[in-house]
């Protein structure tokens, strides 16, 4: 009979479920496969995941043109003026910044396997507290949205000053980033439990998210 394999990551790319479902027979319901079992479809399907999870790795289409002279020069300069840290426990090492007060920001991370990735960081700050329950932006006449999921939306306050900011994987939102690095006008909104807070991002803001998505390429993203 077959067997229905799922498995789950998280924003970070970690495993965090493993689902392994058979019918007992053709047309009844699918049920939990106990662990004995599962071990023994694994070890005979391992081999050949693999296989096929590299053979769709070499035969994917690069998100990106190769960077030309000028970009990869613009990119090294992100890269030197960028704030950075190494977190040594988890072996990567940071590039960029979050942003100071209200709006979005990129940064980018490097493996020290050599793997490169790129995470997204919107952040509402005021006085009031929002309760940010969904983000929506504006990119000129294009709309976007970005689900937030219930607990994800993190939370601090000091001395009369409230954050609320969500940390996710910008590769799913490639499309978004993009359009921010090329647009004349970008309007975030943060919709609250009540209320919303618009943003309107600077120039500078949209230039540091196109430097960014260059440094990003620059250290091997794709």
């Amino acid at each position: 009979a077959a067997v229905a394999l799922r498995f789950d990551v998280d924003d970070h790319g970690r495993f965090v479920r493993l689902e392994l479902r058979q019918p007992e027979a053709e047309g009844d319901a699918p049920r939990p496969v106990q662990l004995q079992e599962a071990a023994a479809v694994l070890g005979t399907a391992a081999p050949a995941f693999v296989e096929a999870r590299e053979e769709a790795q070499n035969t994917i289409t690069p998100r990106f043109p190769p960077l030309t002279e000028q970009e990869k020069s613009a990119a090294q300069n992100v890269l030197r003026f960028a704030e950075k840290r190494y977190d040594e426990m988890k072996g990567i090492r940071y590039y960029g910044a979050t942003p100071r007060g209200t709006g979005v920001a990129l940064y980018a991370g490097k493996r020290d396997s050599g793997e490169a990735f790129l995470r997204m960081y919107f952040q509402y700050s005021g006085e009031d507290w929002l309760f940010v329950q969904g983000i929506a932006i504006k990119v000129d006449n294009e709309r976007f949205e970005i689900p937030v999921r219930f607990g994800q939306v993190e939370r601090d306050n000091d001395a009369g000053q409230v954050w609320e900011w969500i940390d996710i994987t910008a590769e799913p939102h490639m499309d978004l980033a993009q359009a921010i690095s090329k647009a004349n006008r970008v309007l975030i909104r943060f919709d609250g439990s009540q209320y919303y807070h618009d943003h309107e991002m600077t120039e500078s803001e949209r230039r540091k998210v196109a430097g960014m998505l260059l440094a990003y390429r620059s250290l091997g993203g794709k």
